[in-house]
């Protein structure tokens, strides 16, 4: 197996991967069928045991905002009022 980009697996594969293995295929014929790692089956097998589920897991990276809107024109006009002509 080659080097792949960083891309989802589709649901339908994440689905057929811990069901193949499930149903007796052994991991290192199953790896090559459906062109995933070993590493990933293992993963795979392992979540669905642990938390019942083969989706995706939730993307990391960018943290959701903690002020709204409103409270973000607040502050902003505070440090406008505490800075002065500094701003």
């Amino acid at each position: 197996m080659g080097w792949r980009s960083a891309q989802s697996y589709s649901q339908d594969l994440r689905d057929r991967v811990p069901r193949a293995v499930d149903g007796g295929m052994p991991v290192r014929q199953a790896a090559p069928s459906f062109e995933v790692s070993i590493a990933y089956i293992y993963k795979a097998v392992i979540r669905r045991r642990v938390t019942g589920e083969c989706g995706n897991q939730p993307e990391l990276g960018h943290a959701p905002r903690k002020l709204s809107g409103a409270q973000e024109l607040a502050l902003e006009a505070h440090i406008r009022s505490r800075l002065g002509s500094r701003w």
